[in-house]
């Protein structure tokens, strides 16, 4: 990926895990993750030089129910593992959040 400048990786639909198995070295290149779960495996690097480097994940309940159980009852996560990682890039951003869809029943809005 030489020449490269800037990789956005995005997930889908659905509960996405990007795993970096391998080092990943692109100098001067910036590179954002956007799932909901993010892993950097023990020993690995990820290296953008005088890059960006931004980590977003991200997890939302659809407030859909599953069997009459809303799956926010079932629990929602957002991760980034970073054990024995190592980063290197001109501004590192790391942001892991998890929430719940706001849901309207009956024409009444409920906040999660």
């Amino acid at each position: 990926i030489s020449g490269t400048t800037a990789l956005t990786i995005n997930g889908g639909l659905g509960t996405d895990v990007v795993e970096f198995t391998g080092d990943y070295l692109v100098p001067g290149s910036n590179l954002t993750v956007n799932a909901e779960s993010i892993k950097v495996g023990t020993g690995i690097t990820v290296n953008v030089g005088t890059g960006n480097l931004t980590f977003n994940a991200t997890s939302t309940d659809d407030g859909i129910d599953a069997l009459g159980v809303d799956t926010t009852l079932l629990g929602d996560g957002a991760s980034i593992e970073l054990d024995g990682a190592t980063l290197i890039g001109n501004t590192i951003d790391l942001e892991a959040t998890s929430g719940n869809a706001v849901t309207t029943v009956d024409g009444l809005l409920l906040f999660p």
